[in-house]
């Protein structure tokens, strides 16, 4: 038995979401949402796959806004992805430990990035490397050596 589950919320928590297993899902409406009397409140991110929303916080609200655009109606049926990074990230506690957060991402960044295109043919990763640091020499001594 999980002690998460004789607690249940209609918000979504760190528990909810695996460590390093980042989750797809598809972003059904975002509603203000007061907590307090004093909020006014918050946006919280609702999902066509799972009843639970996201209260989003300043950092999640900014990034989805980069990329989908700053009225939040238009983020309707558009893909996010949910994670919580095995490495110690965010904000931490009076002992020093990383609060567990979830963080949203955007599958392929923006939606008017292009996909990437690849050259004809094999990539010559030795004449590549050689370009790159004929590059890097013109505006600063590599290795202690002049270009």
């Amino acid at each position: 038995m999980k002690i998460s589950s004789l607690f249940p919320t209609k918000y979504l928590r760190e528990v909810d979401v695996p460590v390093g297993k980042p989750v797809l899902l598809t972003i059904n409406r975002v509603e203000a949402e007061c907590f307090d009397s004093t909020d006014d409140g918050k946006p919280v991110l609702y999902f066509e796959e799972i009843e639970k929303g996201l209260i989003l916080g300043k950092t999640n609200s900014l990034q989805l806004a980069e990329s989908y655009g700053d009225e939040t109606d238009a983020w309707n049926g558009k893909p996010v992805i949910l994670f919580r990074p095995s490495v110690g990230r965010g904000p931490r506690d009076d002992f020093g430990r990383y609060l567990p957060r979830i963080w949203v991402n955007v599958p392929n960044g923006r939606d008017e990035t292009p996909e990437p295109t690849r050259a004809d043919g094999p990539v010559d990763l030795d004449k590549a490397f050689a370009d790159f640091i004929h590059a890097l020499g013109r505006s600063f001594h590599v290795f202690g050596r002049k270009p």
